[in-house]
């Protein structure tokens, strides 16, 4: 049990002194611990109806604004409550969809 408990305290000591000083283990590629701030970031917005057709709300600032343009078009086409779903691609190095996010 006391095994446990301190392999427990030492890895979380690890882990936020990792943290400050920049050895964290976790590279942002991986994603495991990914703190970028998705709301700095451009994204492409795409809305899917429930039969999968895709249709392009075009470019936002941040995740936020991409959900809110795919909430916003469901509500205009009075869908909402169906089973529609969306993705957010960020624009970065030199891709319209590095990463998707949701």
């Amino acid at each position: 049990m006391f095994l446990i408990s301190g392999a427990l305290f030492w890895g979380t000591v690890y882990a936020i002194i990792a943290f400050f000083l920049g050895w964290w283990p976790f590279d942002n590629e991986t994603n495991l611990f990914n703190f970028n701030n998705d709301e700095n970031i451009s994204v492409n917005a795409y809305f899917y109806y429930p039969n999968d057709q895709e249709v392009y709300l075009g470019q936002h600032m941040g995740v936020s604004a991409c959900q809110s343009a795919a909430s916003n078009f469901a509500i205009n086409k009075d869908i909402l409550s169906s089973n529609w779903s969306y993705i957010c691609c960020t624009i970065e190095k030199g891709s319209s969809c590095y990463r998707k996010i949701k």
